[in-house]
């Protein structure tokens, strides 16, 4: 399926890991022992055709110890969270565009409670 990343770097698995700055993080981690975590950081993956895939991912690196207390590894969990951020941008676009429009248009929103049928100023 993938190549077995067994003995393996990231820095030789990810060459954009270590140009990016997180094969430092890691280093940072193992020597010093301190937990790093960071969400939504953003990863220009490379594509092979050469072109750039910019990801986001939450990242966790935690220096594992072995039985005499001292670090062996580091865990690294990554969750790709590319589209929440995708559509996180993509709804505050749409509600800049509407608050433009409500602007240009010198037009005005409202909510209504269903509890008390109450008609309340927009958010706008």
């Amino acid at each position: 399926m993938g190549v077995d990343p067994v003995g393996r770097t990231v820095a030789d698995m990810l060459p954009e890991a270590d140009s990016q700055g997180f094969v430092d993080i890691l280093a940072e981690v193992f020597h010093s022992g301190q937990p790093f975590q960071a969400h939504e950081i953003r990863f220009e993956l490379s594509l092979p055709d050469g072109g750039i895939q910019p990801c986001y991912f939450n990242r966790i690196y935690k220096p594992v110890r072995d039985g005499d207390g001292r670090i062996d590894s580091t865990l690294v969990v990554a969750t790709d969270v590319t589209d929440v951020v995708a559509y996180r941008d993509d709804a505050r676009q749409s509600q800049r565009q509407l608050q433009i429009a409500l602007e240009s248009g010198r037009m005005g929103s409202w909510r209504m409670s269903i509890s008390s049928s109450a008609r309340l100023p927009g958010s706008h």
